[in-house]
């Protein structure tokens, strides 16, 4: 008989980006408006209903937004739980016609006090994005730049005169 151990994966990344090897925790984010972009500042994207992931210990800004709805953006702190898990020992043995086949699995983890672990003050963000009105513009779009002319102080406060 074989023993061997399986790791699934969910297809889903489960590191933010830029950051490889911080810990990273994901955020459920759903809108009324399905399909909604949903960016994190870290660079990420999904679209709505989804999970984007965040910095365990930093959190993050997220936005979201839908073609014709006013944008919305949010941030999401995190804070620091103390735990004490208890020690934790798992075994397993084969046993084969009777006989000890030689095959043992086990593991056994001990904890020496508290730890601390950092996690995300929310795990999930329902949001309802607002129809633009006519002619309205979405304040967290990016809009053209505009170029004015400069002004001294004393220019400044002669035209106000």
């Amino acid at each position: 008989m074989l023993l061997v151990p399986m790791l699934a994966s969910c297809g889903a990344k489960n590191f933010v980006s830029g950051h490889p090897t911080s810990q990273a925790q994901f955020l459920f984010v759903d809108a009324n408006v399905d399909g909604a972009l949903v960016t994190s500042e870290y660079g990420d994207s999904c679209r709505t209903p989804c999970n984007i992931p965040l910095l365990a210990d930093r959190g993050g800004k997220v936005t979201i937004s839908a073609p014709g709805h006013a944008s919305q953006r949010h941030l999401v702190g995190s804070e620091y739980l103390v735990v004490t898990p208890p020690p934790t020992t798992v075994s397993a043995s084969v046993f084969t016609g009777g006989r000890w086949s030689g095959v043992s699995v086990g593991a056994s983890t001990s904890f020496s006090g508290p730890k601390r672990i950092a996690v995300l003050d929310e795990g999930l963000l329902l949001v309802e994005l607002q129809p633009l009105g006519e002619g309205e513009v979405d304040p967290l779009q990016p809009g053209e730049l505009t170029t004015g002319r400069r002004y001294t102080l004393d220019e400044w406060e002669a035209r106000a005169k």
